[in-house]
């Protein structure tokens, strides 16, 4: 499904397109409706004309977005559980790459970029993508409606992600801007969940002070229920009424027990909040070894890709090298041998076509012999070349007062190219025949032919 694909980023320095043409206008006004709330993925559909505009907007805090907008003439995509996950995916994955968008040591998204127009060639290929991917049966591809231009027309029209299928076709013919958007935890479920880690871990480390604090008074009042006991004791010795001292001394000795079960219980409680630190840590040493491994991968790539680059350079020096040799060769042949023969053509008739050369050439109907040669010119301008023809007898046919059968100045292309010679209806008796092309002293090419 053939479409025009747009990028467009608001980073610190203000917008930036790529490409930035007439387009700029429109995805703006679509952009200036939608929801300016961080995290959240939406579409704005609006229509121009015939022209239908996709733009799909992710944005990772309320004044900075990056997005992607698609446009398409007469037709319009309506599946937008599969266009949210496709595009959110192609966020993903750019984040990834790090080379447009990252996450940054606290794990907030920010832009690498300040213009769009600083990485052209992966924009490229991503818009290369959507084409290739985008097409109509997971879309779902409608006919776009007639535009309704009353005054009575609205600006904007919000659908939930639910109804954005069913609903959207009938209030284009309201609407000149339709917005479908999502909560979007996907792309920055990493930070939420590291953030929600961070919180926890905070939230027990001071559980965990409150309950050392009350392990401490537990304890002072375990020393003071021992005191009391021992008072107890002694004054048990002194007193005469030893049953009001032991129900006493039972009411302490439950009381001490409450506050020991309560201590227990407390002791049990840091145990298990020690635990799920740990795991907790242990969570973040992962999530830490998984970020240096894709860093050190991320280098490895670009050693890979700075020894390549060393071999592309010394690849291009020793081509250099080898053209100027090449050049040079050439030049000294050309002083001798203007052009190099590849063949010389024979045909005979009265007036042959191109396919006539090569064919038997019979004596009955060689009116006229034509000459022609393929060759690959070293220099160009008009170049002397005569020509000696031989028959059977060895014996040279001369009708030039210089000895050659004819003699020419030609002007002589460079690189392939093919040359009509000339005609002649001195020889028409059977036998075999040769013929040599010469330019000044060198004879460039030679050739038997036969007619019969």
């Amino acid at each position: 499904m053939n479409c025009n694909v747009y990028f467009y980023l608001n980073a610190s320095k203000g917008f930036s397109q790529y490409p930035d043409n007439y387009t700029q206008t429109i995805i703006k006004d679509a952009l200036s409706h939608s929801s300016i709330k961080t995290n959240i993925s939406q579409f704005a559909i609006s229509l121009s004309g015939k022209l239908v505009y996709l733009t799909y907007q992710y944005r990772y805090s309320d004044a900075k977005y990056f997005g992607i907008c698609c446009e398409y003439n007469n037709i319009m995509p309506t599946n937008f559980e599969y266009l949210f996950e496709f595009f959110d995916n192609i966020v993903k994955d750019i984040l990834n790459k790090g080379e447009l968008l990252y996450y940054d040591s606290s794990g907030k998204i920010n832009s690498r970029v300040d213009n769009l127009s600083e990485n052209v060639a992966l924009l490229d290929f991503y818009s290369g993508y959507i084409r290739t991917i985008l097409d109509s049966k997971k879309a779902a591809f409608v006919t776009s409606p007639s535009q309704n231009y009353t005054a009575q027309k609205k600006s904007v029209g919000v659908l939930s992600l639910g109804d954005a299928s069913t609903q959207l076709v009938n209030l284009l013919q309201v609407y000149d801007n339709v917005i479908v958007s999502r909560e979007n935890p996907y792309i920055c479920g990493y930070v939420n969940t590291l953030k929600k880690s961070q919180d926890r871990i905070f939230q027990l480390e001071t559980n965990l002070s409150k309950l050392n604090k009350q392990k401490k008074q537990y304890r002072v009042v375990a020393l003071l229920g021992f005191a009391i006991l021992v008072c107890l004791g002694i004054v048990l010795s002194f007193n005469s009424d030893i049953k009001s001292l032991t129900g006493d001394l039972n009411t302490r000795k439950k009381e001490v027990k409450t506050l020991t079960d309560g201590l227990n219980e407390a002791n049990v409680r840091i145990d298990d909040l020690c635990a799920e630190i740990a795991e907790k840590n242990h969570n973040i040493t992962l999530l830490q070894r998984e970020v240096n491994g894709k860093t050190h991968k991320i280098d490895s790539l670009i050693e890979e890709a700075n020894i390549k680059d060393s071999m592309i350079y010394e690849l291009e020096n020793e081509v250099s090298s080898v053209s100027n040799k090449l050049a040079n060769i050439e030049s000294r042949v050309s002083k001798k041998m203007p052009i190099i023969i590849n063949d010389i053509e024979i045909a005979g008739g009265d007036s042959p076509s191109s396919y006539d050369y090569g064919k038997t050439i019979y004596s009955s109907t060689a009116s006229t012999l034509w000459f022609r040669i393929k060759y690959y010119g070293l220099v160009s301008g008009y170049k002397m070349l005569k020509f000696k023809i031989y028959n059977h007898y060895g014996t040279q046919i001369a009708s030039s007062y210089d000895g050659y059968f004819y003699s020419y100045n030609y002007y002589l292309f460079t690189g392939e190219d093919t040359k009509d010679l000339f005609k002649t209806t001195a020889i028409r008796s059977s036998g075999k025949y040769r013929i040599e092309v010469w330019y000044e002293d060198v004879c460039l090419k030679s050739k038997s032919f036969e007619i019969k």
